[in-house]
């Protein structure tokens, strides 16, 4: 498999809701789901990332929920499961300081403190290498 080539993204969704006050304590969690999906025809490939953020003790306190998708194009597709394993790795790597920027940015327009989303490791159980 040849190296991947990053050709661009797309947010499809990001949405944020904040009902909290100046003195509100807040703890935030983060969920990161990233998956792969194949053009096999046109040797292409995206990298599906949902990220939410939101407080872990009261729901709808606040919530930040962010769809991105990046593009990517291959000399050849992955055939092996260790192929796909290490796109998926690859390509998570390269779209993972977008997420962190745009989430960063985007709290701190808002009022407050920057989200800094911790390091996204892929494991084997996030690939599917069966299809």
């Amino acid at each position: 498999m040849e190296r991947l080539h990053f050709q661009g993204s797309t947010i499809d969704d990001f949405s944020f809701q904040k009902n909290i006050k100046k003195d509100t304590g807040m703890r935030l969690e983060a969920s990161v789901k990233f998956a792969v999906r194949y053009n096999t025809e046109q040797k292409q490939f995206a990298g599906d990332a949902l990220i939410t953020v939101q407080d872990a003790g009261h729901e709808g306190l606040f919530r930040l929920k962010f769809h991105h998708i990046g593009l990517f194009a291959c000399e050849s597709l992955p055939e092996t499961p260790e192929e796909k394993r290490k796109l998926h790795i690859e390509a998570a790597a390269m779209l993972q300081p977008l997420w962190n920027q745009t989430i960063t940015l985007f709290s701190a327009m808002v009022g407050i403190p920057p989200i800094k989303l911790p390091p996204y490791r892929v494991t084997d159980e996030n690939i599917r290498t069966g299809e």
